[in-house]
This record gives C-alpha cells, sequence and structure tokens, in this order.
C-alpha cells in the first residue's frame, strides 16, 4: 500500500506537466500576487490563506474522485464519464473566469478583500481560494492525461471508499507542491511578486487562449492532438 501512495504522489508531481498547468498555474500566481500587495506582515497572512484555501479545494475534488473509483472497483475515464464535451464547457467557462479577471481582478477580490480593504471577514476570502480550487481542479482533472489514469485504477483496485480517497489525496499532494512553492516565492520575494503583478493582466490572456483552444479541441472531440504530446504523459513514459 505504501508503493501505490508513493506512485500516486509521483504521478500528482508529473500531472504538473499537463496542458491545463500551463494556464492554471499562472493564473493561480497573477491571482496571489494581486491579492499580496500590501504591508508585509499583512501579505503572508494573505498568501498563506489564499493558498491554503486552494489546496484545500482542490484535495477535496481528487480525494472525492478517489473515493468514488475506490467504492466502485473501476477505473473512472473522465473523457467519457464525464462526457469530454461537457468538460470542454468546463475548460472554457475557466478560460472566460481568467479573461474576466484580467479585465476586473474580481476574482483577487473575493480571494483577498483585506488586500483591497473590502468588508468581510478573512474566512470569505478563504471560502472563495476553497471555490477557486475546486473549480481548477476538475478543469485540470478533464485535461489529464496517463498520470491520473494510474491514479485511478490504483484507486479502483483497492475497491475500497476510503484506500480510494487516500490514495488520490496523495496524487492531490503530489500536484500541490508546485502550487505551494509558487506561493512561498511570491511570500519571499517582493521583485518576483511585484514583476507578476505588473504582467498579470497578460499572463491571465494567455492562461485564457491556452483553455480556450483545449476546450474548444474537446467539445470538438480532437483533444486527443493534444494528449498525444501531453508533456504529463511523456513523462509517465519515461
Amino acid at each position: 500500500m505504501l508503493l501505490a501512495f508513493a506512485v500516486a504522489l509521483g504521478n500528482g508531481v508529473l500531472s504538473f506537466a499537463a496542458p491545463s498547468m500551463l494556464a492554471l498555474l499562472p493564473a493561480f500566481l497573477c491571482v496571489l500576487a494581486r491579492g499580496s500587495d500590501t504591508s508585509p506582515p499583512r501579505r503572508a497572512g494573505i498568501v498563506v490563506m489564499t493558498s491554503a484555501g486552494y489546496v484545500a479545494g482542490s484535495v477535496a475534488v481528487y480525494a472525492a474522485l478517489g473515493a468514488l473509483a475506490g467504492s466502485s472497483g473501476r477505473t473512472l475515464r473522465l473523457g467519457v464519464t464525464v462526457g469530454e464535451r461537457a468538460g470542454g464547457a468546463l475548460v472554457i467557462s475557466v478560460a472566460l473566469i481568467l479573461l474576466i479577471e484580467a479585465r476586473t481582478a474580481w476574482l483577487t477580490r473575493l480571494t483577498a478583500p483585506a488586500a483591497y480593504r473590502a468588508a468581510g471577514p478573512a474566512l470569505r476570502g478563504w471560502a472563495a481560494s476553497w471555490v477557486m480550487g475546486v473549480v481548477f481542479a476538475a478543469t485540470s482533472a478533464v485535461c489529464a492525461g496517463p498520470p491520473l489514469t494510474t491514479a485511478l485504477a490504483l484507486a479502483a483496485n483497492t475497491s475500497d471508499a476510503m484506500s480510494g480517497g487516500m490514495l488520490l489525496l496523495a496524487y492531490a499532494i503530489g500536484l500541490s507542491v508546485p502550487f505551494a512553492l509558487a506561493a512561498l516565492a511570491v511570500a519571499g520575494s517582493e521583485r518576483f511578486r511585484q514583476g507578476l503583478g505588473a504582467r498579470s493582466a497578460v499572463i491571465l490572456r494567455i492562461g485564457f487562449l491556452v483553455l480556450a483552444v483545449l476546450g474548444l479541441l474537446m467539445v470538438s472531440g480532437r483533444y486527443d492532438v493534444v494528449a498525444r504530446w501531453d508533456g504529463a504523459a511523456l513523462l509517465s513514459r519515461l
């Protein structure tokens, strides 16, 4: 079982190379950099709250998928179960969210209200970050390749919801490592944070284009063109 956890964790790290991450990680960083544009003591709290909420939301999605796979005893194929076209619609919706964020910073205002001196407790910002983590995780899941499929197969082999959920929890932790390291970079380097914040609108628009293309390919049933060159898939074959 320990080997299965290690494999699931490693596959989570490999999933960082999936195409959707080219848009989701930079978008997360931009929201974090914008929301932490305040005094250093307050900045640390905002980074911790936003990152913790995001990771918690992401973990919830993958743990639920693992529990479902474990309880059913069958490997979930998200492209079939959820529907590739429905997945594509979700990806396009998130692409539009990034475009709106580039123009209005509304997502940043929700996840870090203190930075804008907005009314509302810190818990509201954490909850908004949790929702962002759920949505981004669902988006990356429908675009995921062999690493997630392998983790789901391990979960299905357990034929147990608890064990399956724990295996995908390990996968989610592995996938969260790049986000945690990026959050530390934003919190620890003022130069990096300022540079990222200054270019956030451009980065978010690029993220919009990447996700829009992925979503359109999924809706049209041609996502396999990208899947062949999925960085996570290539790494998993090494």
